[in-house]
């Protein structure tokens, strides 16, 4: 039985199974919930169950797994509530729709529709509780849900100020009126509804936002940066990925900001009594900014190059500067 264990419990010498995080309760997901206690029966420890059963009904021992055994098995028989699987030289467990694989319901209902008997899957222990009285067979939980999730925070990432993060491909599957949801059709997070709200799909105003929005299709294929990814409000709940479009662009603006040195060749804007409005940076990544109506060259007009650099910037607002400029 090919197995790994990410649980500290483990077979202890005397033969007992130590099966701590293991719960009774789930959170209706078929989700181990913690904080059963556990107690001694034959030759388990097995959370949640009652010390003072009848010998008869003691089995003599338990199965030789632990909770968090990863291990791999073939598809026994498919349920109406999910799949019985068979243990690879182990016993027999249920693995419930809701632990399957495939990131949103509707997608781990479509995969439990698509098992047949003998198909290989690759499942963790979630709980494991004693044979009901006059029966023989464990219960034993198992799910490729948590194998899933536990590789989706470990090979994804959000991008930080100076990092880009992971690249999440897939397609538009629904658009609402605060932006688009993306469904993962590769890597780990396949079948993950993905979250791209409508700031950040640009850094520009509204209607350039709304313009981009109105021109999606549901189907079309997008790539976008992971922004972030949060655990479940609720127990039972999926991942919350969320996703980007403008990150590249906002670490190249705070590099640009920070950097007091560079010189721009900016373009000359409308003037007020604050100063000449002047259009500077990337085409990527344009930015404006105030050039004090001291230091404007004399005879400067609309559309004139103007050579600055950057003073300071204070809550978005960026003051600019030709001290120094030969």
């Amino acid at each position: 039985m090919t197995s790994t264990n990410h649980n500290p419990s483990a077979v202890t010498g005397d033969g007992k199974i130590a099966v701590t995080g293991a719960a009774e309760n789930t959170d209706g997901n078929g989700l181990a919930q913690s904080g059963d206690p556990t107690t001694t029966i034959g030759a388990a420890t097995i959370p949640g169950a009652t010390a003072n059963l009848p010998a008869s009904s003691a089995p003599a021992k338990g199965p030789a797994l632990v909770v968090g055994q990863i291990l791999s098995g073939k598809i026994n028989k498919v349920l109406e509530y999910g799949a019985l699987v068979d243990l690879d030289n182990g016993p027999t467990t249920l693995m419930n729709t809701e632990a399957m694989s495939g990131g949103t319901f509707d997608n781990r209902k479509a995969r439990r529709d698509t098992l047949k008997r003998g198909d290989e899957v690759a499942v963790e222990v979630l709980r494991i509780r004693p044979p009901k009285p006059g029966t023989k067979q464990w219960r034993i939980n198992v799910s490729e849900r948590v194998l899933q999730e536990r590789a989706i925070r470990e090979q994804l990432h959000g991008g930080t100020d100076t990092e880009p993060g992971s690249i999440v491909v897939g397609k538009v599957k629904e658009l609402k009126d605060y932006g688009v949801l993306i469904e993962a059709t590769e890597g780990p997070a396949i079948g993950y509804s993905c979250l791209l709200h409508a700031v950040e799909v640009s850094l520009g105003d509204r209607d350039e936002r709304d313009n981009f929005l109105e021109a999606l299709e549901v189907g079309q294929m997008i790539e976008a940066e992971v922004l972030a990814i949060e655990e479940p409000e609720k127990p039972g709940h999926d991942l919350r990925i969320k996703l980007t479009l403008v990150a590249g662009e906002r670490r190249e603006l705070k590099q640009t900001l920070s950097d007091t040195n560079r010189v721009f060749r900016g373009v000359a804007g409308k003037s007020d009594r604050d100063g000449l409005r002047v259009e500077f940076g990337s085409r990527d990544c344009p930015m404006v900014g105030i050039l004090p109506n001291g230091e404007v060259p004399a005879a400067t007009k609309f559309g004139d190059t103007v050579r600055v650099r950057i003073a300071r910037n204070v809550n978005g607002r960026i003051t600019l500067t030709r001290k120094g400029i030969k």
